[in-house]
């Protein structure tokens, strides 16, 4: 394929208005570009075969880079075809990043994998967050080959990102073609800005997640993941360990609240969420000692630590939820000897959200960051709290005791434990639900679960 038309950031462009049977009698690149349109929805592979059979160079790169832009996560062998350094990087990276192709540009927070979806625990209602260099103009990295130059881009703002110079960073990344890209360029050099086994501070992660348009969310959910790592294990004494977690909450905080005080603490409550899930991982027998460390407000999720720890870790007797919750509590008030003072790797993506949308009359619920993407309702009562954080637990680990621990809460007296065990088992044991009458149920938002949970169970197959 001989490439004589000059390069378009669209996908549908005048010249070339008949198609070949096949690309590699395509004369120019307008052609090319238009065959693929026309036939990835139908033959993807076939297309995918067909580019990869065209003589190598920049025709065919270019057009693999139109490819990747235009449908992420389908092109990726493709990439290996591209020259080794930027361009492939570039390549296999928006191949493995599912947001891409998740999200829905129209409606960024539509659906259950959309930016305000995924971290429903940190979204919230935002006019357009303004960099401190808004008014500044983009600046354009040296290119060889025009073709390139999203590539060129987000190489040179990567560059300035480890390097520490964050309003570079964004000036290159403002460059780009294309606002999808402007917003990836951003997200990706945030996670350069900081990585935790090299130089870096969260501050200006931050600050670089907030160019990042509808990837926002993400961009700092990913951050909080990232900076939790740095939690020490909740036996370590190492009181400088905890400091610094202690000190990258408040930079991230101090950066954020000149955009939004309530952005700032649900992502503060993030990292202490995924923080104590990260210290807990692996660490033992649980007891209270981070809390020796750490101020009263990560009370909660240090709670929520020691009753997951609890739960899996091989003790699950028939026993009532109020010998559970007493449990955690006494867990809270002990501090062992001899503990190892080392961590695991949690599996937070695992847990689920189960609780993405509110019912009716649920946006008053108070609630808080839990485990990665899920969120939890808080109890105002210590020991209520707790046997909310042993039922979360319980429905995310199956046991001998897990369904017997969600019936007895689904007839709790308390209603908030009532709807948390309701909201849970419609998800992850719809049996216990099974003797369950909504019309019976006192309180309105558990009898909404309740109903919620009979709707779902019609459409659920038989088995």
């Amino acid at each position: 394929m001989r490439i004589r038309c000059a390069l378009s950031a669209g996908l549908v462009l005048v010249g070339c208005r008949s198609l070949p049977a096949e690309i590699a009698s395509c004369p120019d690149l307008d052609c090319g570009e238009r065959w693929v349109t026309a036939y990835w929805a139908e033959d993807s592979a076939s297309v995918l075969a067909q580019v990869a059979a065209l003589p190598p160079g920049r025709d065919r790169d270019a057009l693999i880079q139109v490819m990747t832009e235009r449908w992420p996560g389908g092109t990726a062998p493709l990439c290996e075809l591209l020259p080794l350094g930027a361009a492939q990087s570039r390549c296999r990276d928006l191949n493995e990043r599912p947001h891409l192709w998740q999200v829905d540009e129209a409606d960024p927070a539509a659906g259950e994998t959309g930016s305000g979806k995924v971290y429903r625990n940190i979204a919230v209602e935002l006019d357009d967050p303004q960099l401190p260099w808004a008014g500044d103009a983009p600046v354009q990295a040296p290119c060889d080959d025009p073709a390139h130059r999203n590539t060129c881009q987000v190489h040179a703002a990567q560059e300035a990102a480890r390097a520490g110079r964050s309003r570079d960073a964004s000036l290159l990344c403002q460059g780009a073609e294309g606002q999808k890209w402007v917003y990836e360029c951003h997200f990706t050099v945030a996670e350069e800005a900081y990585v935790p086994e090299r130089a870096g501070q969260p501050g200006p992660a931050a600050e670089l997640c907030l160019g990042s348009g509808y990837f926002l969310y993400r961009c700092l959910g990913h951050l909080a993941g990232e900076v939790s790592r740095a939690a020490p294990a909740a036996h370590s004494q190492d009181a400088a360990a905890w400091q610094g977690l202690e000190a990258a909450a408040q930079e991230v905080h101090r950066v954020l609240a000149r955009t939004s005080s309530e952005l700032a603490q649900r992502w503060v409550d993030q990292l202490w969420a995924d923080s104590m899930a990260w210290a807990y991982e692996g660490s033992g027998a649980p007891d209270g000692a981070p809390l020796d460390h750490v101020g009263d407000w990560a009370l909660p999720h240090v709670r929520a630590a020691v009753a997951w720890q609890l739960w899996t870790s091989g003790t699950q007797r028939r026993r009532q939820l109020d010998w559970w919750a007493q449990q955690v509590e006494q867990a809270l008030q002990r501090r062992l000897e001899g503990q190892p003072e080392v961590h695991g790797d949690p599996l937070l993506d695992g847990v689920g959200g189960h609780w993405i949308d509110d019912l009716a009359g649920e946006e008053e619920l108070a609630w808080l960051a839990y485990r990665g993407f899920a969120r939890r309702a808080v109890h105002s009562d210590p020991g209520l709290d707790a046997a909310i954080c042993v039922v979360e637990a319980a429905a995310r680990n199956p046991g001998l005791a897990q369904a017997a621990l969600l019936r007895e809460a689904l007839r709790h007296p308390d209603p908030l434990l009532r709807w948390t065990a309701a909201r849970l088992a419609a998800d992850m044991a719809p049996a216990a639900l099974a003797d369950m009458e909504p019309r019976s149920e006192a309180n309105a938002l558990v009898r909404g679960r309740l109903e919620w949970a009979r709707t779902r169970d019609r459409g659920r197959p038989a088995h």
